[in-house]
């Protein structure tokens, strides 16, 4: 597996091309931590991953807020004990 022993953050996960791409990189072996702004949503894709003999954990995050994305890295390296992938499915703009 190409990504054994990293750890993969994927905003968006709960649902459409963050669930996919979250699913892929499990295949591969990361550990993924889940983030989505309905959390049984991304609760259901861990838990998904889980069965097909992946380790996810879901995050409740709105990741335009810069709060919730500091609050999340630190969940996510406690639960985790450190981050190697982001992937951001969530096209977050800041427009001025």
């Amino acid at each position: 597996m190409k990504l054994e022993g990293q750890v993969a953050v994927v905003t968006g996960a709960g649902r459409n091309i963050g669930e996919a791409i979250a699913k892929l990189l499990a295949s591969e072996g990361a550990k993924i931590a889940v983030v989505d702004l309905d959390l049984a949503r991304g609760d259901a894709v861990a838990r998904a991953i889980g069965e097909t003999g992946g380790e996810a954990a879901a995050f409740a995050a709105d990741v335009s807020k810069s709060d919730d994305v500091q609050s999340l890295i630190g969940a996510v390296v406690e639960r985790f004990g450190r981050i190697d992938l982001t992937d951001d499915d969530d096209d977050v703009r800041t427009l001025r």
